[in-house]
């Protein structure tokens, strides 16, 4: 049967082609789609790595506006008032906690900086926290240990890794002990008075994807910021956990207080739930937009599909009626047509699936992986199988209106 309709389709080639030629740029839309699509719901399973509900972020100003000489305050002024809103917040009655950080999570405007071990270079999102940072967003330590406030009199940088930077970094080897700072140039180290920084591993986190459940799996660390000595900083934003039924009210309350201890200076709060919409949002609306334009090209593709088998099946009426005249029933001729049409489909197919098995080989790609790869052509192939099932079911069954007598009209 099958190298039947195989036969039949070769010596329709030409008029077949341009249903392949479709079938084969359509996969390769669907298949783009589905990938995004897949990688996204893969990530989106994963664990988050922090708890953002119940917490509200709290912007400082930028950092220009915090440490900027023109209104008379000193880089360790800025400090000091960076601290003092910190310790201020942490005594309300309706706050569990409260940690100062660089970027908040949910936010644009993310860090990156190059790590390196055993000739192993990498770069890498991170943040600089304080040490009450991992209870406020209850992210939890798999190995080693969290910050603490003995850790300001280390000569170097204590830092934590993810499990992704680990596995990047170290392989199967310990990370706690290492330094990860890449080794700098000669004009690094004239900057920095000819000392090499130092990043120290001391300890080993689940994750931190601050972008979101749509971000995939990034190597990650976190650095401490120091409260004291010269390698303090100011805090950006504040991330403050309240007590859970805590009112929208108590955010004014919170502005209040702010500007009570640091009059004339701009706050913004905004619940962290608030910023991950937007941030979805952002994220979903071109995804969308995609897949808005591959299903109208779907819709044109299966428009075609029906024009040229009904174009096919107006050709062939005495072929379909002498059929009907041996014996051929009225689902037989309809099965005849949709199988054509499907061994044309897989032609086209084939060649698509031969193309896009090149991008998890050649490693195009690097983020996504082959088992997502692997489902998004599996789910590619079943969407065009089953376009090319409905675009077949009106021609297949005009064929079986054809009736026996309708053969004569052509002698």
């Amino acid at each position: 049967m099958i190298r039947q309709l195989v036969k039949l389709c070769w010596n329709r080639k030409r008029s077949q082609a341009l249903v392949a030629v479709e079938v084969f740029f359509s996969f390769l839309v669907v298949f783009a789609v589905m990938t995004v699509v897949v990688y996204n719901l893969d990530n989106y399973r994963r664990p988050l790595g922090f708890d953002y509900k119940d917490v509200l972020n709290v912007n400082l100003g930028s950092l220009s506006d915090i440490v900027a000489e023109h209104d008379g305050r000193s880089s360790s002024t800025a400090r000091e008032e960076s601290r003092r809103l910190l310790r201020e917040v942490q005594e309300l009655d309706a706050v569990e906690g409260a940690a100062g950080m660089a970027v908040p999570a949910f936010d644009l405007t993310g860090m990156t900086d190059e790590v390196e071990h055993g000739g192993r270079r990498f770069e890498s999102y991170n943040d600089e926290v304080t040490d009450d940072f991992a209870q406020v967003m209850r992210i939890r330590v798999t190995q080693g240990r969290w910050f603490e406030a003995a850790d300001d009199a280390l000569p170097y940088t204590p830092v934590l890794v993810n499990e992704r930077l680990k596995h990047d970094l170290f392989g199967s080897e310990d990370p706690l002990g290492q330094n990860i700072a890449p080794k700098p140039d000669e004009h690094a180290l004239g900057r920095n008075g000819g000392q090499a920084p130092e990043f120290r591993v001391v300890g080993v986190f689940t994750d931190f994807r601050e972008d979101g459940e749509l971000q995939g799996p990034e190597p990650y660390f976190l650095k401490r910021s120091r409260v004291a000595g010269a390698g303090a900083s100011p805090y950006y934003n504040l991330v403050v956990r309240v007590r859970p039924g805590t009112p929208a009210s108590f955010e004014e309350r919170l502005l209040e207080r702010l500007r009570a201890v640091s009059p004339g200076h701009t706050f913004q709060v905004d619940p962290l739930t608030k910023m991950r919409r937007s941030m979805m949002t952002l994220k979903l609306v071109p995804l969308l937009a995609a897949a808005l334009v591959a299903g109208f090209m779907l819709v044109m593709v299966a428009l075609g599909m029906v024009g040229v088998l009904w174009q096919s099946v107006a050709r062939r009426r005495r072929e379909i009626g002498l059929r009907r005249a041996l014996g051929a029933t009225g689902r037989g001729v309809s099965l005849q047509v949709l199988g054509e049409l499907l061994v044309v489909a897989t032609a086209g197919l084939l060649v698509g699936v031969a193309l896009a098995v090149q991008f998890p080989l050649l490693g195009v790609v690097g983020w996504v992986s082959t088992g997502v790869y692997a489902t998004a052509i599996a789910l590619a192939a079943l969407v065009i199988y089953g376009l090319t099932v409905v675009a077949a079911l009106y021609p297949s069954w005009l064929a079986t209106q054809v009736q026996p007598a309708e053969a004569l009209h052509y002698e």
